[in-house]
């Protein structure tokens, strides 16, 4: 256009960008809307909406990012649909980090999230589960003698909060790729319904704005996957059972991927059982001899004696025998 001495505007330059998202040609896209920061052309929404259109591509979120901070660095209006263009690409591309990372920056901008980005958010949160895995040290997967003394130094709801934040989603996640590892998972109604569940805790987790001067957001995320945690293990012996009975019998594997998965779960439930009761701390405790659910005064022989002998009388009830 300069060379033949026409002068281009915003809207000569989203037709462009127009041509090329419609071509698929997002290099091209970028590179006008660069070329009209770069010469003084304020773009509007449709033309960053336009090149959030051409890099549709997983591969391309970055540069969906690059071309956002451009516009943000040449002081443009950015308007909520610019984010959501963005939030888009994210989605695609299960980047639940930095879709997390830019619905904050909304705040900054002083602008409110629409359904759009919030439904990105949620997407890119749930199904980001196994990057999260894998970005974070095995060693976490192991060390219950660990978990145990950072409960018992928990002793505030401002410190179990931040133990649970850096704790759950690791722990969720894994017993999603636990869940995702048994061979036929998909077959089974229940066994869906529990990977759903537990995507489901991995995602509130890492929506939920966890301030220490207001643990309320949080409380009631705990509260709300205590909840949902209620039916796991119903619906895992229903599970179980059927696949069971469809193999002809009582299959070792079917035993030993239980024992894995309901130890796993303690460690969550001693989680978010201790936040709780540090949280909303009953009346009526003895003060002196509890912090959350650690029990100072407890004497773990006597439990175990008590359990062996609930477990005799469980076995006569149902199979007319002693188990020693």
């Amino acid at each position: 256009m300069p060379e033949r001495k026409l002068q281009a505007d915003v809207v000569t330059c989203n037709a462009l960008i127009y041509a090329c998202e419609q071509g698929r040609q997002w290099a091209r896209a970028v590179h006008f809307l660069r070329w009209m920061l770069q010469n003084s052309l304020r773009p509007d929404e449709a033309s960053y909406v336009g090149v959030m259109s051409a890099l549709s591509a997983p591969r391309l979120w970055k540069l969906a990012l690059e071309s956002l901070e451009d516009v943000k660095t040449h002081a443009i209006l950015l308007t909520i649909a610019t984010f959501a263009s963005c939030m888009v690409v994210l989605r695609r591309a299960c980047r639940w980090s930095e879709a997390l990372v830019l619905l904050a920056s909304l705040q900054v901008e002083g602008l409110q999230p629409n359904p759009v980005v919030l439904d990105c958010v949620g997407s890119s949160c749930e199904l980001g589960w196994e990057e999260f895995l894998a970005s974070r040290s095995p060693c976490h997967e192991d060390g219950f003698a660990r978990l145990v003394r950072q409960i018992l130094d928990a002793s505030s709801p401002e410190k179990a909060a931040e133990l649970s934040v850096a704790e759950l989603p690791i722990r969720y996640a894994q017993r999603i790729l636990q869940i995702e590892g048994f061979a036929g998972w998909k077959t089974s109604p229940e066994l869906v319904e529990v990977h759903r569940l537990y995507s489901s805790n991995f995602r509130d987790l890492r929506l939920v704005e966890m301030e220490v001067i207001n643990l309320e957001p949080f409380t009631e995320t705990i509260a709300r996957i205590k909840g949902r945690m209620a039916v796991v293990i119903p619906k895992l012996a229903t599970a179980m059972r059927n696949l069971e009975h469809n193999a002809g019998g009582v299959e070792d594997g079917i035993c030993r991927w239980l024992d894995t998965f309901f130890l796993s779960r303690i460690g969550t439930e001693m989680l978010t059982s201790q936040y709780m009761a540090l949280a909303n701390p009953d009346p009526n405790a003895k003060r002196r001899r509890r912090v959350g659910v650690v029990d100072y005064a407890c004497d773990p022989v006597s439990i175990c004696e008590q359990a062996a002998k609930h477990a005799k009388k469980l076995c006569k009830e149902h199979f007319s025998s002693d188990l020693e």
